[in-house]
């Protein structure tokens, strides 16, 4: 489902590779660890697998799509197969909590108002945050903002779905939900799930 095959990557003023020849394979309907220290390259490795960060050499394919070497109108297609949670959440402030879930279906070009509040209803139940739709952002706290970003990676039901660092920054306790609430999620919609994660305790 994921392929990649001796992805390097260095950036601008730095002389040493952040990512150097790595390969990866992960099968669908798998759930993948990258675990590692900080400042490994992980999460340029995630970001690298849905175009957002361009590899030097090597190549990307995901689910017999390429992601390198393309245009983006080509990117953009197979992006749209693709949930993303990012490590700082990415929330946007001037949206509601519905309005930020909502967005990746807006994107996608669903413009049934109903269907999309059904939609953004079903993935605040299944974070355990129903009834949010109307709150902002600034009013959660860390643990709720991650349960949110997972309903807005996982509302468009995409076949694959990436989560970088899902658990940053929370205590141990909410850590701890947030990693069975992702194994959950895949285990029910069966996507292919990368998830970076610096903590393999709780991965495993």
């Amino acid at each position: 489902m994921i392929e990649a095959r001796g992805v390097t990557k260095t950036f601008p003023g730095q002389s040493v590779p952040v990512l150097r020849g790595v390969d990866l394979h992960v099968p669908r309907g798998c759930l993948y660890g990258l675990v590692g220290p900080g400042a490994s390259g992980k999460s340029v490795l995630l970001k690298a697998l849905v175009g957002l960060v361009a590899a030097d050499a090597g190549t990307i394919h995901l689910g017999g799509e390429a992601v390198t070497g393309v245009d983006e109108l080509s990117l953009h297609r197979v992006r749209a197969g693709i949930g993303m949670l990012f490590q700082n959440n990415a929330l946007f402030d001037h949206l509601t909590v519905g309005d930020n879930i909502a967005f990746p279906l807006r994107r996608m070009g669903v413009t049934d108002e109903a269907e999309i509040a059904d939609r953004v209803a079903d993935r605040l139940r299944a974070v355990a945050l129903p009834g949010f739709e109307a709150r902002m952002p600034s009013g959660l706290s860390g643990g709720q903002k991650k349960r949110i970003g997972v309903a807005r990676a996982t509302v468009t039901r995409a076949p694959v779905v990436l989560y970088d660092e899902p658990a940053a920054g929370l205590d141990p306790v909410t850590s701890q939900k947030i990693f069975e609430l992702l194994r959950r999620e895949q285990q029910e919609s069966g996507a292919t799930v990368v998830m970076v994660s610096s903590d393999l305790d709780r991965l495993v």
